[in-house]
């Protein structure tokens, strides 16, 4: 009966945490993927309104939708000028919806972009690899990826839920409706500029990840090109191509505590990046 009577009262502000919560089911990482059938993302976000509509402080979200009685037509009637004025009405609350959805589809992009960082690393390893034309399926975003970037996302994707990344989601969620609330606050201006530092960030980072072993396979194509002047007689391509790729896989395999606790720091930092990519960085 308690939840009949909120509905009741505050059934819009109640759509808004909806529609904010959906936003975040639609791009969070593995939420989001295209795999996850969207009755479950659904079931998901409603879930969320449920946990936090009640909790939601400031000035309840409500519309002010005109009186539209029988006679305020231009006719007096159904028709005429009442049509208009019931359409004029709808515009501020699909608005507002739109606004409520960007918000929480902000928050998913931002944990989803970090994720991606590894991908990013491991996009710029296959091509010094040798595995540039090698391609599997990416079974969270259904495309082509490649071989190292895939094996690094799916990697990322699990030290993301074992550092309890999720909670921090979730965490972020809460605090944007602290800071933001439903119907009452736009973005800041700096927002654009935070998704600008963020991915500059991210492509930094990725950039450090895969620097160890860049710099090793760019001196191994180097010591080939010296061996292929000294040697004309050797086929260096048959001779570089697996030595190239058993030692970057060599060094992937030492690198990867290097690898796992950039990521883990990386996804217990998620609310600082989400705070810049939100304006409050």
């Amino acid at each position: 009966m308690a939840w009949l009577e909120y509905l009741d009262e505050r059934w819009w502000g109640f759509l808004l945490v909806l529609a904010r919560s959906g936003g975040l089911a639609a791009t969070a990482p593995f939420l989001g993927a295209r795999l996850v059938p969207w009755q479950v993302r659904a079931l998901f976000a409603l879930a969320l309104t449920v946990l936090f509509a009640p909790l939601v402080n400031g000035p309840d979200p409500a519309l002010s939708f005109p009186d539209q009685g029988p006679g305020t037509g231009a006719a007096g009637g159904p028709g005429g000028a009442e049509g208009a004025v019931g359409t004029i009405s709808a515009l501020p609350a699909l608005m507002e919806s739109a606004r409520e959805v960007l918000k929480g589809a902000l928050i998913g992009f931002g944990a989803a972009l970090v994720i991606s960082t590894a991908q990013m690393a491991g996009s710029l390893l296959d091509v010094e690899m040798g595995f540039g034309m090698v391609n599997v399926v990416d079974p969270t975003l259904e495309t082509q990826a490649p071989l190292v970037g895939n094996f690094q996302h799916l990697l990322a994707l699990i030290i993301f839920l074992l550092v309890d990344g999720h909670h921090l989601l979730l965490r972020a969620l809460w605090e944007s409706f602290r800071l933001f609330p439903p119907g009452t606050a736009i973005l800041p201006e700096q927002s654009a500029a935070g998704v600008l530092l963020l991915t500059a960030a991210m492509f930094s980072l990725a950039l450090q990840l895969a620097a160890p072993v860049l710099a090793t396979m760019f001196l191994t194509t180097v010591a080939l090109g010296l061996l292929a002047r000294t040697v004309p007689q050797m086929n260096v391509f048959f001779v570089g191509l697996p030595l190239k790729a058993g030692l970057g896989i060599l060094l992937l395999v030492f690198t990867l505590p290097i690898y796992w606790k950039a990521m883990s720091d990386l996804s217990r930092d998620l609310l600082r990046h989400l705070g810049v990519l939100m304006g409050r960085g």
